[in-house]
């Protein structure tokens, strides 16, 4: 008797949760604006940008707010062709309130949630194969130094040759006409860097290093002979060659290899939102 009681409590408590509550709201932002950005306004590469209690996404096309939401890169996203058109596009502002302190992953879920709200967007998680550029560590070990901890320093605005640096996520870049000087205190900022410079080639660290490095590199201008002259893989060749012998002296390593990397397969998007 005293089984068949527990059993019905438990039964009880079940039903009344599987039956009698509501579903748990999804996150969302306390108010958000969709509009299009200003004309001739230049797409964003920033990302979300989140102060302590508003969020501001943009000027970007929708395909960049999809990769944004579901912390991948474009080419990661499937969907219908008029994605990735460039004629006629058009770029948008997200801007949002949220609550105090919260984090960038909940950030992104109420992004996620935004798009399927204000242009329908349904999506699944898929993978892909492609041909991605993958750095690692070199059979002899990595050579990068460790970075010295600094208290609050600033850090400096222009190189060691007086070139001003510009932040592109983690890393601070300058560019010159003899190539690209990059500085990070983390691996993620030479792949934002390779990211650039092998665009629309995935790059992908397998590294597995998560510690901080005092990041100071000088790559070459491309030598694009090969290109000029209709080869475009002794160009590449040449462009991976430059970037190798750099990174070579710090004990690392960029391939070329075949990945399956994760895919958002868009099944349903709008290409204007619903009114604010």
């Amino acid at each position: 008797m005293k089984t068949g009681a527990v059993c019905l409590v438990a039964f009880l408590v079940v039903d009344g949760a599987a039956f009698g509550q509501p579903p748990s709201p999804k996150p969302a932002f306390e108010v958000a604006s969709v509009r299009p950005s200003p004309p001739k306004s230049a797409p964003s590469v920033r990302g979300l940008e989140i102060n302590p209690d508003r969020v501001h996404i943009g000027p970007m096309v929708l395909i960049n707010l999809i990769a944004v939401a579901y912390g991948v890169e474009n080419y990661q996203v499937q969907g219908p062709a008029w994605l990735t058109e460039v004629s006629g596009i058009t770029l948008f502002d997200i801007d949002a309130t949220l609550p105090l302190g919260t984090s960038r992953p909940a950030a992104l879920e109420m992004l996620q949630n935004l798009l399927a709200e204000r242009f329908l967007l349904k999506v699944e998680i898929g993978s892909t194969e492609v041909d991605a550029l993958t750095l690692t560590v070199a059979k002899d070990g990595l050579k990068l130094p460790r970075r010295e901890a600094n208290g609050r320093a600033a850090e400096p605005a222009k190189d060691y040759k007086g070139s001003p640096l510009f932040q592109i996520g983690a890393a601070r870049m300058a560019m010159s006409a003899e190539g690209a000087h990059v500085e990070s205190f983390q691996i993620d900022g030479l792949i934002e860097y390779f990211k650039i410079r092998f665009l629309p080639t995935p790059v992908l660290d397998e590294t597995g290093l998560t510690g901080q490095y005092d990041i100071k590199l000088d790559f070459p201008t491309p030598d694009l002979t090969g290109l000029r002259a209709g080869d475009s893989a002794e160009g590449g060749q040449r462009v991976m060659d430059a970037v190798s012998m750099v990174l070579a002296k710090q004990g690392l390593r960029l391939d070329r290899r075949k990945r399956r990397i994760k895919s958002i397969i868009v099944n349903n998007v709008e290409k204007n939102p619903t009114a604010n």
